[in-house]
């Protein structure tokens, strides 16, 4: 995660309703909140303190003002109480405070919330790594707030069953990779290599050059991917037999 930010944690099962109608959307958007006002709250609170001076610090904290005082607090306090003990995973997902209220205070695409959820369903699945590997159905899984995968897709919701074609979820990997830095490789693949951390370049070396070894090149990759590798082995970014290999593979 990036220095200097303060990240929130939030139960993934949470996430979905981002891809639902505005109404429902909004609701979510106020869960996660009230959700991360509780959470908070536990790890502030002590015994020397009142509840109001705790909520006070939390609202402080998190650079919220609440237009209806102690009583609003304690009402936020207690939703996001009630929402924590409905909670049947213990999959999380973590956002930048100041994107959670972005998410409540402005006003996006419906393309631009789709790519959203994917961005923090993606975030989840990475964890600490460099990068990792995800098939569709582990993504509209995490997408879909579940934290197994799901593989029948009938179980998906009505949202993330309009988004299931690879049409649409390649825009929406587009879309990360042009507006939120995501890196993807291999999307053509049973399966893709992605980081959140990684730019396109390195996560291509960090995938093909151990491959020299063991000769199991990342399949069949998109236009753009062959693109940035032919570039890569004209700035000489590979060693000499790892180029000779992605050369070849760029021409079939």
């Amino acid at each position: 995660m990036e220095e200097g930010k303060r990240f929130l944690k939030i139960p993934i099962q949470l996430l979905k309703g981002l891809l639902g109608s505005p109404r429902k959307r909004d609701k979510a958007i106020n869960d996660m909140i009230a959700y991360c006002v509780f959470s908070v709250f536990v790890g502030f609170h002590d015994k020397k303190a009142t509840i109001e001076e705790t909520l006070e610090k939390v609202y402080d904290f998190l650079g919220i003002v609440s237009n209806k005082g102690i009583k609003g607090m304690k009402g936020t306090l207690n939703r996001g109480d009630a929402i924590a003990q409905s909670i049947k995973t213990k999959a999380y997902f973590f956002i930048d405070k100041s994107r959670l209220f972005d998410l409540r205070d402005k006003a996006y695409s419906n393309d631009l919330y789709v790519a959203m959820t994917m961005y923090y369903a993606l975030g989840y699945i990475q964890g600490r790594k460099a990068y990792w590997k995800a098939t569709n159905d582990f993504l509209l899984s995490r997408m879909d707030g579940r934290d197994k995968t799901i593989t029948n897709t009938d179980r998906f919701s009505a949202p993330i069953k309009k988004i299931n074609t690879r049409r649409k979820l390649d825009k929406y990997k587009a879309i990360l990779e042009l507006h939120y830095g995501v890196s993807f490789y291999g999307l053509h693949m049973h399966g893709f290599f992605f980081s959140t951390k990684l730019s396109k370049e390195e996560l291509i070396k960090k995938l093909e050059e151990p491959k020299e070894k063991t000769k199991k090149p990342v399949k069949k990759n998109r236009k753009s991917d062959k693109e940035t590798i032919k570039n890569m082995i004209k700035n000489q970014d590979f060693n000499p037999l790892v180029a000779n290999r992605l050369q070849r593979k760029c021409t079939t």
